[in-house]
């Protein structure tokens, strides 16, 4: 019996130094998966806060895209006014195959300024007829959009056709400011 107990108690000891080593080995390995998990919250801590500037920089970088944008439009904008101050429209001039437009403008507006017919070609850059709805709707004519090399002349003439209209073919030609778009 007694040696029994002798066997069963080295057997413990065995079994109870294997078990003491066995929880050593799993404590090391316990404080090398804290130790990694320490790491990795570290990193994590370092992207989050790099993703908040990456973050801060494209809100930045966004509203600056925005300004841009806006001064752009502006620009846009004042260009368009700027463009559309040398334009005038008229109205009920009826159209005809075989006249030059660009003639027939200059000749109306000469006599309505009582100067020369070549004078007045010089002061139009262009002249091009366009089909709005009001015009179709309305059944008339297209409107006739001319382009003058300089501001005053469409000024001086929109005022004088504006007190005194031009008739062409006995009707009456009306006269408007070229509206941006």
């Amino acid at each position: 019996i007694q040696e029994t107990m002798v066997k069963f108690q080295e057997t413990i000891s065995r079994n109870y130094e294997e078990l003491t080593n066995k929880i050593k080995k799993l404590g090391n390995k316990f404080d090398s998966i804290q130790e990694a998990i320490q790491k990795n919250e570290q990193k994590i801590e370092t992207v989050e806060v790099k993703a908040e500037r990456t973050e801060k920089k494209l809100e930045q970088v966004d509203q600056r895209m925005m300004e841009t944008n806006k001064n752009l439009e502006d620009s846009l904008v004042h260009l368009e006014m700027d463009r559309a101050s040398f334009y005038l429209r008229f109205q009920n001039i009826t159209e005809a195959k075989d006249k030059d437009l660009g003639k027939l403008m200059a000749e109306l507006i000469a006599e309505t300024l009582e100067r020369d017919t070549q004078e007045v070609i010089r002061e139009i850059d262009e002249a091009y007829r366009v089909q709005t709805n009001y015009a179709k709707r309305h059944r008339l004519p297209r409107e006739v959009y001319v382009r003058f090399a300089w501001k005053n002349v469409r000024d001086i003439i929109y005022k004088i056709t504006r007190e005194e209209p031009i008739v062409y073919k006995d009707k009456e030609i009306i006269t408007l400011k070229q509206i941006p778009r």
